[in-house]
């Protein structure tokens, strides 16, 4: 049975990147062949100050995603500390090509081997060795038998299924939260209703009341009418009297 992964693009890139770091060391030896006070060499020392600075921004990136990665479960423990070997690798590699740039007069072979010895022989004080061979274990580790991918997308499959119990959890808690909210909305409801009910019940009291008034007003100008009435009659009788 077959089993194929499709290429991550993180190791597409760190590929690249290594890619890189073999094109400047080629750019440093053919550069150190050179006299210094000549244009060639000049040129061919900006072109890999660019290259390192190509260098330095992508392994950044390189780093920021794996971090990102490792967040968000995207890959498995394993894998990261696979990757994170990979970027040791890149960086020894970038601290190897940094000795062999200052100092020009040292010839690196483009495997990278042994640039402590070649600096001793050209009267510098260094005497380290540095191994170059990490590069054919990381190569190494990137030919994965298919049991190691299938139980590394186990692990994967396993990780997301945590990631989504976790999930699930939030969401069934937000769904006891959202019945709260909703039965203390009814209440709330109720509560208005009653207000409600209670406002019109005042009102019509209010109608009624005003209605009562009108009337009482109305018999207080009447009677008041029948005074003056009685009292012209009392001055007309007494006048006649007289």
């Amino acid at each position: 049975m077959s089993f194929e992964v499709a290429t991550d693009s993180w190791i597409v890139d760190e590929e690249s990147v290594e890619s890189l770091a073999r094109d400047i060391m080629q750019k440093i030896n053919a550069r150190n062949r050179l006299s210094r006070n000549t244009l060639a060499f000049s040129r061919a020392d900006t072109q890999i100050r660019t290259m390192l600075t190509n260098f330095d921004d992508k392994f950044s990136k390189l780093q920021q995603q794996l971090v990102r990665d490792s967040q968000g479960y995207t890959v498995t423990r394993m894998e990261v500390e696979r990757r994170q070997r990979l970027l040791d690798n890149l960086s020894s590699k970038r601290k190897q090509i940094d000795l062999s740039y200052n100092n020009p007069n040292v010839f690196v072979n483009n495997d990278y081997s042994s640039i402590g010895q070649r600096l001793g022989e050209a009267g510098t004080s260094s005497s380290s060795n540095f191994d170059w061979n990490e590069n054919a274990n990381a190569n190494a580790s990137r030919n994965m038998t298919v049991d190691d991918l299938r139980s590394q997308r186990q692990l994967l499959m396993q990780e997301q299924d945590k990631g989504l119990d976790i999930l699930g959890d939030i969401i069934t808690k937000q769904k006891y939260m959202a019945k709260g909210i909703s039965s203390e909305i009814d209440t709330q409801n109720e509560i208005l209703d009653d207000i409600h009910g209670a406002m019109d019940q005042t009102t019509d009291r209010l109608i009624r009341n005003t209605r009562n008034i009108k009337k009482v007003g109305r018999k207080a100008d009447s009677c008041w009418y029948w005074v003056i009435i009685v009292l012209l009659l009392i001055a007309i009788i007494t006048v006649i009297s007289v």
